[in-house]
């Protein structure tokens, strides 16, 4: 094990960003304040002394996945998020290479920590990369409100990467190729799938054997983290999708690495293109049945890490019907921040909305941002009524920050009768991602939180996991 002075140094890079991301960016935040360099000059002893073990998670945040199906996200403790952390930036270099072309998810946690804040995504929104299309047009196509991004170090670098991604599949989509359908698919359950042993053996066949002590760290946090679910029995299948999702990123996407040339060597021999994000595959080939034999492999292939396709999520579509899919036409149009672009978009979404991927959540977004005070007119005010259904206002892609655009676009009056709805909406759900995020959006604008306060103790005391674990 390396010194005190290196091992702060891992933290020590903007570190006032990095500590202010786990205690108080969290949707559970820590408000108690303590030592930063003493916590980790504790821990570092500890790990020497190999005294180390992980302490169980400080909180649990639950998704609703769909049909009331929980995704239940760990909020591991400052001393846990550290040892995360630093394994995964001793081992980064090594394992954030060889990657696969049209592949996108395991960047690098970087030196530089960034915050959340609105104003920085309003800037970036502004900044977004342009590409060449085939015809020679320079198009900024903005969807990265298409993938929850989830809390991050870096969120900008999320936002970059999924960008290049989605930018990758509209321009392949619009180029004159004999590509007339496209696939799309995940992996069912990935990261609560991912075999250990395979992922160290994996880890260790790469890096130089100075790294065992770090790797041997790395997995025995793996191995442990979860006493609520595994008692004091081994982990030996999965890791944590935490909320500040990083560290696992960076593990799952290395994890699919041989599986992702071994697709490149299947669709070079159909003469289709392969894109993945994380565990989102789009493949564009010349016909369906390509496709469908293509798929066949890819799910031979899984097989070999434990993994396997979800049936429910693969879909063909021919090329028009995607594009109108995934309204990249809007997206692109929204980019120029035209107002009457704005009213068509509109029309668009109420038209189609069924037919879009995750009903037009993305677009509604993006037109969200886009409102102000002063285009209040009657066609914002349907789309008003979109927002303000409870399966818009209680999806996993909705920020506080979200609900502060709903409201400050609302009179005094609707905004109470706002307030009240989601109220009345906590009191139904029993997933504690909407009430935390509620709690950030009321504390914000220095509303009262007596009732989401009560709300969450009520859910912790009769809906908690632990509670329904051995």
């Amino acid at each position: 094990m390396e010194s005190f002075e290196n091992f702060y140094k891992i933290f020590s890079v903007n570190t006032s960003q990095f500590w202010k991301k786990i205690n108080k960016e969290t949707l559970c935040p820590i408000e108690q304040d303590y030592n930063k360099r003493e916590l980790l000059r504790d821990l570092h002893s500890s790990i020497v002394e190999k005294t180390y073990y992980p302490e169980k998670p400080r909180s649990y945040i639950i998704f609703n996945k769909g049909n009331s199906i929980s995704r239940i996200v760990p909020v591991f403790t400052p001393r846990d998020t550290c040892v995360y952390f630093y394994c995964i930036k001793k081992l980064e270099n090594y394992i954030s290479g060889n990657r696969a072309p049209g592949t996108y998810g395991g960047w690098k946690l970087g030196g530089q920590i960034r915050t959340q804040e609105r104003e920085e995504i309003e800037y970036y929104n502004q900044t977004f990369k342009s590409y060449e299309m085939p015809n020679g047009d320079i198009v900024t196509l903005d969807m990265s409100e298409e993938y929850p991004m989830e809390t991050s170090f870096n969120p900008n670098a999320w936002r970059a990467a999924w960008g290049e991604f989605t930018n990758n599949v509209y321009v392949h989509s619009c180029k004159a190729n004999k590509h007339n359908y496209v696939l799309e698919m995940d992996i069912a359950n990935f990261y609560d799938s991912i075999r250990l042993d395979v992922l160290e053996d994996k880890i260790r066949g790469i890096c130089p054997s100075e790294q065992n002590d770090v790797i041997s760290l790395l997995f025995h946090f793996l191995k442990f983290w979860n006493r609520d679910y595994n008692f004091y029995s081994q982990q030996s299948v999965g890791i944590p999708q935490d909320e500040i999702a990083d560290c696992s990123r960076i593990l799952a996407n290395f994890y699919l690495q041989d599986y992702d040339h071994q697709m490149l060597a299947i669709c070079e021999r159909y003469q289709a293109k392969y894109l993945r994000f994380a565990d989102d595959q789009i493949i564009f080939a010349k016909s369906k049945n390509d496709l469908a034999e293509i798929a066949y492999l890819a799910s031979l292939s899984l097989t070999q890490y434990g993994l396997c396709i979800n049936q429910k999520k693969v879909d063909i579509k021919d090329k028009k019907d995607f594009e109108q899919y995934m309204a990249f036409q809007w997206h692109l149009l929204l980019s120029e921040r035209n107002h009457l672009i704005v009213d068509d978009a509109i029309d668009f979404l109420l038209e189609n909305k069924e037919g879009l991927k995750n009903d037009g959540s993305s677009l509604m977004i993006r037109l969200l941002n886009l409102i102000t005070s002063k285009n209040q007119h009657e066609k914002v005010k349907k789309l008003f009524y979109e927002f303000l259904k409870p399966k818009f206002i209680q999806s996993q892609k909705i920020k506080a920050w979200h609900l502060e655009k709903i409201y400050n676009n609302l009179n005094n009056r609707e905004r109470i009768k706002f307030i009240n709805f989601l109220n009345k909406l906590s009191d139904e759900l029993i997933h504690n991602n909407y009430h935390y995020t509620l709690l950030k959006f009321y504390k914000k604008l220095n509303l009262n939180c007596t009732h989401i306060e009560k709300r969450l103790v009520y859910l912790k005391t009769n809906f908690y996991p632990k509670q329904y674990i051995r």
